[in-house]
Parts: structure tokens; C-alpha cells; sequence
């Protein structure tokens, strides 16, 4: 692969990631929850809807010129959304994604720095008094 450099470029790093998605639908749980609810005859259902975990399973590895690569990082990120059974799936759905590439990005950030011995770590740490950056 040659993007974004050409054969003879000086190149200090080449990274190599690779990402695994999964969404996992715990259809039991949300089928005994399915049943709570209707026993209930509905009354649950604003607080006790469906729940979904998106999953990503990273490995990292470093290509330095000249050396060896490293060992691969590898490591998962799991993060979880419960909602009611009247609430929008699709803004669910679409905060779930934010949140979650958030995570996975800030993670694979921290295998990057620790792994490629790239950069301080200590500036990749936010600082205090600093606002969230969206």
C-alpha cells in the first residue's frame, strides 16, 4: 500500500490497524424484558426497553524504517445504550456511534503512543480546566 506516501518517501512510522465491529443484540435479556414488560401490561416500558452493546475488537502494530514491528496492542471496546421502548432509535442508534468511535479513538490513540513510542503521552492527557472537545 502506498497512500499517502511513494516508494523512496522517508517515512519515521507506518501504523497498522485493524478494526472488527460487532453489535451485540443480548436477545435474552431483552426477550425476559419483553415479558416483564407485557406482564406489567405496559407500564415498564418507558424505563425498561431494549439493550445493545456495539463492540470493537483493535489491534495495533508499529513499522518503524529500519526496525522490526512491534507486537501487535490488542485490545476491546465495548460500549452499552439501553432505551425505552418509545424513545427514537435512530438518535439512539446515532449517539451510541458517537460515543463509541469517542472511545475507540482515545483508545487506539493511547496503543499508538505507548506501542510506536510516538510523541509525550503526557500530551495526549487532558489538561485541567480544559473543555470537552466535541
Amino acid at each position: 500500500m502506498e497512500f499517502p506516501f511513494r516508494r523512496g518517501d522517508p517515512v519515521d512510522v507506518v501504523v497498522e490497524l485493524k478494526l472488527r465491529q460487532q453489535v451485540d443484540g443480548h436477545r435474552a435479556s431483552n426477550m425476559l424484558r419483553a415479558v416483564v414488560a407485557g406482564l406489567s401490561l405496559g407500564l415498564l416500558t418507558p424505563v425498561m426497553g431494549v439493550r445493545i452493546s456495539e463492540v470493537h475488537d483493535v489491534a495495533l502494530r508499529c513499522h518503524r524504517a529500519g526496525a522490526a514491528a512491534t507486537m501487535p496492542v490488542e485490545f476491546q471496546v465495548s460500549t452499552d445504550l439501553e432505551m425505552g421502548v418509545m424513545a427514537d432509535g435512530v438518535a439512539a442508534a446515532k449517539s451510541l456511534d458517537d460515543e463509541h468511535l469517542k472511545r475507540v479513538a482515545s483508545q487506539a490513540l493511547r496503543a499508538f503512543v505507548s506501542a510506536c513510542g510516538v510523541g509525550d503521552p503526557s500530551l495526549h492527557e487532558p489538561r485541567p480546566g480544559d473543555a470537552p472537545q466535541r
